[in-house]
């Protein structure tokens, strides 16, 4: 599974901005950020075990929009905070961490066949996923695509 690529500059400010959202209760999925011919895109991707609300959506909004604004020395911001979404394709292997005791499928690189199951552990190569009492540990390089899937959570 290969992580999709950010750039230094989406880098640098999701550097910046996680330490402030970490402070508000939540885990940084994904930031992504691009400068448009009038201004400057930034999406935000929250999680938090009890699961994200509009109000949670709007107090990190609210806090980190000043930050993107100094920060790019840029006024007109179009910020979109949102959660992570029940069927989020990972984009990045470090996610399984960020979701351990939640249901996802990956489809397996060798034999294109899905696994599912409750996302019990990750050690950065590998992602164990536990169903009915069995556990598959798969290689991370072996993950061709992996998705939240909450139908896996119910046993």
């Amino acid at each position: 599974m290969k992580a999709v690529e950010t750039t230094p500059a989406e880098q640098r400010l999701a550097d910046e901005l996680r330490p402030v959202i970490e402070g508000l209760g939540y885990q940084l999925v994904e930031m992504r950020a691009k400068r448009l011919k009038d201004g400057f895109a930034v999406h935000v991707v929250l999680h938090r075990a009890e699961g994200i609300t509009v109000d949670d959506c709007a107090e990190v909004h609210t806090t980190i929009l000043p930050r993107i604004q100094i920060i790019e020395d840029e006024q007109d911001i179009n910020l979109e905070v949102s959660s992570p979404g029940i069927d989020r394709v990972l984009k990045s292997p470090e996610e399984f961490s960020v979701f351990v005791g939640k249901g996802a499928r990956v489809l397996q690189a060798a034999d294109g066949q899905w696994v599912g199951g409750i996302i019990s552990a990750y050690t950065g190569e590998l992602v164990t996923l536990s169903r009915a009492g069995t556990e598959h540990t798969i290689e991370i390089s072996a993950i061709q695509k992996a998705k939240l899937d909450d139908t896996q959570e119910v046993e």
